[in-house]
């Protein structure tokens, strides 16, 4: 958490990007508005992690149909966490190095 005073006129030039991956918290004050919290949200939708990992919505279903990538459901929803998918990137970069590897033994 951290804390901010901005002006009005800094206010109103202030552009908010991707409120839906990120909650912003203001309050006001008699010196202008104050940041009170910034925070990113760590949950995707199936739609936003099918474009984090360049692919189609469709191949997303299949890996989840499989089991294959890490998830959980919001009533018939999925979702997933982002520090998990990065986790699972980085656990399927290891495999595939180690895959090379023994390859060329």
């Amino acid at each position: 958490m951290f804390f901010s005073l901005i002006s009005f006129t800094d206010f109103d030039n202030l552009v908010l990007t991707s409120l839906s991956k990120t909650d912003i918290h203001f309050a006001n004050s008699d010196k202008g508005w104050k940041v009170l919290t910034v925070m990113d949200n760590d949950i995707m939708t199936l739609k936003e992690v099918a474009e984090y990992l360049k692919l189609s919505e469709l191949s997303l279903y299949r890996l989840l149909r499989a089991r294959k990538i890490p998830a959980f459901k919001i009533g018939q929803q999925w979702r997933f966490k982002k520090t998990a998918l990065d986790k699972w990137i980085d656990e399927k970069m290891n495999e595939t190095q180690n895959y090379k590897k023994a390859l060329h033994k």
